[in-house]
């Protein structure tokens, strides 16, 4: 039986599909390519490791890659449709990544786990998702939060990567909760990080759904 976590992402890639139409979502379809992609990699990674016994961590750096090429550019999406001028951090951010994802490949090769550029890449897309915040805070007209699809988007981003960063940083305290009584803790916060964050998205895709349809009255 696959976990928890990839059921969760199955559940939101039939959202995408549902919701999500090409002609009408514009560039929020491409979260359906997404979600197909991180599905495919997680359940190849649980497979590999549940049933083989193999090292899967070439595979999550392959998931950490994607991740390095699609968040940055659907924040760019994002700031682009707030008419926010924040191109220099999407940027900067992005070549932080790409060198570090780059240099700890090289350092370690492929087949060990770039965990340092995890935590980078955390951290960028927390200021990516803080520099949103800001810019929604500084329009004076009045926005429906409710409703806001980029909102949705970035706030499932924030939590996720905010939560699972400190959840890393102390990754060996973690682990001796679960050595010495036995609890799974850090499997149980990302299944239920992993559930925000797609419960997030599955939420502005029905969003964005409602929009196109009330558009096209």
């Amino acid at each position: 039986m696959l976990p928890t976590a990839v059921l969760i992402e199955i559940i939101c890639f039939i959202f995408a599909i549902i919701y999500l139409q090409r002609k009408r979502t514009g560039w929020y379809w491409y979260f359906v390519p997404f979600m197909f992609f991180i599905i495919v990699v997680e359940g190849t990674g649980y497979i590999m490791a549940a049933f083989f016994r193999m090292n899967n961590h070439w595979i999550y750096n392959i998931e950490m890659l994607g991740e390095i090429l699609f968040i940055p550019w659907v924040f760019r999406q994002i700031f682009k449709e707030a008419e926010a001028k924040e191109n220099i951090i999407i940027i900067t951010g992005f070549i932080v990544l790409v060198i570090s994802f780059t240099i700890e490949t090289i350092k370690n090769n492929l087949f060990i786990y770039n965990s340092f550029t995890y935590l980078v890449m955390s951290a960028v897309f927390i200021i990516y998702a803080g520099t949103y915040f800001y810019s929604l805070l500084k329009k004076s007209d009045p926005v429906e939060l409710a409703k806001l699809v980029p909102l949705w988007i970035v706030a499932g981003i924030f939590i996720f990567y905010f939560a699972g960063t400190g959840v890393n940083v102390f990754f060996k305290q973690v682990m001796q909760i679960n050595i010495a009584q036995g609890i799974p803790l850090r499997l149980i916060i990302f299944t239920v990080l992993n559930a925000i964050l797609y419960g997030c998205w599955s939420y502005a895709f029905r969003c964005r759904h409602l929009q196109t349809i009330s558009s096209s009255r």
